[in-house]
């Protein structure tokens, strides 16, 4: 029984939300941490994969993706090599840049710089009122720790799951041309 295009369309949706859900426990994983675990790069570069084996996707629509995600990466992994990015947010962002439709990937990009932006702002504050925090409970003593790592750091992941989520929120995410034939 042949799988119809209908069908298809909400099980690329339903693969879109889980990528949503992953980066959301990926940023909430390195909001608490300052580290993202491969397992979520991997799990969204695994369903990627399964999408574009089962959908009805053709070959060019799949691929079109492909480059622009390697862009990504390298332009990243520089990012890393300069000491402004972790290695997780370079997976992370990568693997999410496949599910990107290429006509949103500058938007995506775009968004999680101005929400990367407002964090580093955020984090900057920190800096400042971190010390007026020693000795308060809950939250708030978690989120001014004085741990070194966390003071000079930036959760990333949290920019590229609020980009995904508006990629996702608007429709941007899977291949843009489908086919019956790949």
């Amino acid at each position: 029984m042949a799988v119809t295009e209908p069908l298809m369309d909400g099980l690329t949706q339903w693969l879109a939300f889980t990528v949503v859900a992953l980066c959301l426990a990926a940023a909430i994983q390195d909001l608490l941490s300052r580290e993202i675990a491969n397992g979520f790069s991997v799990a969204i570069v695994v369903l990627f994969l399964a999408m574009a084996l089962i959908g009805p996707y053709s070959l060019a629509a799949v691929t079109a993706v492909i480059g622009p995600a390697l862009l990504v990466f390298a332009v990243t992994a520089c990012l890393f090599w300069l000491g402004l990015f972790g290695g997780g947010d370079v997976k992370l962002v990568s693997a999410t840049s496949l599910w990107i439709t290429p006509g949103h990937l500058l938007a995506f990009l775009l968004c999680v710089l101005l929400v990367g932006g407002v964090l580093a702002l955020v984090f900057l504050l920190r800096l400042k009122v971190a010390p007026k925090m020693r000795g308060k409970q809950g939250f708030a003593r978690h989120f001014f720790t004085e741990d070194q790592e966390s003071l000079n750091s930036i959760p990333y992941g949290l920019a590229i799951a609020v980009g995904v989520l508006a990629m996702w929120r608007i429709g941007a995410m899977g291949p843009s041309v489908s086919a019956g034939t790949g």
